[in-house]
């Protein structure tokens, strides 16, 4: 859910300092105007390989590619990209994959959450030289007051329209929903807290001693103790251990993850550019100067841009094959384009969901006694009601809970601590039954925020269709947080668009509670 907008209407002396005045929303001035259906053909001229699309990995990655079902002769694209609300890292990162789709794609249409109609910044480069204006909205970008879409709007020359496709009350319904959170998240997290701990306390005594190695291994990832290789190199043996088979039909993007790995560990990369220096020598004899010139010119690229090795090396690749050059006699180079190539289909965010289901069925797997898979089954549902307090549920994880049996969870919770805790000489869980019904209660109210999440997702979906086809550009950027992000790409596959799915990358100090506070200010709740 993004904020409303703008908390910004004006800048005062932006060309002596940086001073931004927040006086309200206010009547813009003039702004740049999307092209005509009669000009979008010359944005088409500039996208031809828009699904082809590469994004730096310093800044975020594709999550997967639809063409469009259409057979159209130049049917639109939607670049739809999942981002962190006032996350800076994140909004920093969204600002240059903008920067990129517009300079490179001719991209001009960004159509945005949080807001109705014309929501862009542009009118603000009129108060002073882009140096300055970069400045004042660096400040702003880091307070979390405008998105990284607004400060690419402010300080950029490029003719951008950002323009907000929300339904009005269905958002205000969730942004209600939202701040009616905040006193029941306070009440629900010290009774979540007790029961981790006491859970906790149990888990040395009633765990089984594999379910507890694989506990700690996810609590070290978790905690950024584990890198991904050696979480994945755990989980797999333990996979192992209990006959659990990796394979593309039971866990295709684990295994794709491994293939890769194992192709880059195949690779001497030193032996990669000898031999792609040999097979450049050996296309200049097959193939055109202007080729050639190409060629070297993504390369030269490549030392500033991350996004061109694609180019470079699926042109040196297509150049090859023209010219009927054999690859086998450059085996390091031949092994490292396939690697490109299976790293430009890998979806990091379907690796998680993996590793997740992966680390679940271990749980069940090595929980051997009733006792232990009582444990298993408690620390599951406490996951999800803190991540459900926390408002940091994916939509997996919503469904997951949906499917849970809400009444009377509290209730076992009470029962399997009230027999297990004195057994085993431990302080007693300060629950009773008599505070569970209020408990149930406050976490049914966290669910009414997600079900006001999904009543605003057709009306984004339809808004941002809409405005597409008016505006007549081939190629528009639809920019959402993460939550509403399977349930849109859905609906736009289900409309025949062409989608390019791409996630930010996030910072790893992102507060949620930042962006409450963020957004209780520019609703009118701030202090």
């Amino acid at each position: 859910m993004d904020s409303l907008r703008h908390p910004v209407a004006g800048w005062a002396e932006v060309a002596g300092v940086s001073a931004i005045v927040l006086v309200g929303l206010a009547a813009p001035a003039a702004r740049a105007e999307v092209s005509s259906p009669h000009s979008a053909s010359s944005v088409q001229e500039q996208t031809p390989n828009i699904l082809d699309l590469a994004i730096p990995s310093s800044l975020g990655y594709i999550v997967e590619t639809f063409p469009p079902a259409s057979r159209q002769p130049q049917p639109p694209v939607l670049i739809h990209i999942q981002e962190a609300h006032t996350d800076y890292d994140a909004q920093q990162h969204l600002a240059g994959i903008l920067q990129q789709l517009a300079e490179r794609y001719g991209v001009k249409l960004v159509l945005v959450e949080g807001g109705e109609g014309d929501v862009g910044l542009a009118y603000l480069r009129r108060y002073g030289p882009p140096e300055n204006r970069k400045v004042v909205a660096e400040k702003y970008l880091k307070a979390g007051l405008i998105s990284g879409e607004e400060y690419l709007d402010i300080v950029s020359d490029r003719p951008l329209v950002l323009w907000g496709v929300e339904q009005k009350d269905l958002y205000q319904k969730h942004v209600q929903a939202f701040l009616d959170v905040e006193p029941v998240q306070a009440s629900l997290k010290p009774v979540l807290a007790a029961v981790r701990a006491s859970l906790e306390l149990l888990k040395p005594h009633l765990a089984d001693p594999a379910l507890m190695e694989l506990e700690t291994g996810i609590t070290a990832f978790e905690q950024g103790q584990l890198r991904l290789s050696g979480y994945v190199d755990a989980l797999t043996k333990l996979a192992a251990r209990q006959g659990i088979r990796i394979t593309d039909s039971t866990y295709p993007h684990l295994a794709q993850f491994l293939a890769l790995r194992q192709l880059e560990a195949d690779t001497r990369l030193e032996a990669v550019q000898q031999e792609q220096q040999a097979l450049l020598s050996e296309l200049r004899l097959r193939v055109s100067a202007e080729e050639i010139a190409r060629l070297l010119a993504a390369a030269q690229r490549m030392k500033t841009d991350r996004a061109a090795v694609g180019e470079f090396y699926g042109g040196l690749q297509r150049a090859a094959g023209t010219a009927g050059v054999q690859l086998e006699p450059y085996p390091n180079l031949s092994r490292y384009l396939r690697y490109l190539a299976e790293k430009t289909r890998f979806r990091p965010s379907a690796l998680a969901g993996e590793l997740e289901q992966l680390a679940g069925l271990l749980r069940k797997s090595l929980a051997a006694s009733s006792r232990s898979q009582q444990l298993y089954a408690m620390a599951d549902q406490l996951m999800l009601m803190e991540r459900l307090q926390e408002l940091r549920l994916s939509p997996t994880e919503y469904q997951r809970l949906q499917a849970m049996p809400l009444d009377g969870m509290c209730a076992a919770w009470v029962g399997f601590f009230s027999e297990h805790l004195p057994a085993q000489g431990l302080p007693s869980l300060d629950l009773g039954l008599d505070r569970c019904a209020p408990v149930e209660a406050q976490w049914r109210g966290l669910l009414r925020f997600y079900e006001a999440a999904q009543a605003r997702d057709e009306a984004l979906v339809t808004n941002a269709i809409a405005k597409l086809h008016e505006s007549g550009e081939r190629v528009a950027v639809l920019i959402t947080g993460g939550f509403h992000s399977p349930a849109i790409a859905k609906r736009l596959k289900e409309q025949g668009m062409g989608l390019v799915v791409v996630a930010t990358k996030v910072g790893h100090d992102a507060d949620p509670q930042h962006y409450h506070d963020i957004l209780k200010l520019k609703n009118g709740h701030g202090n």
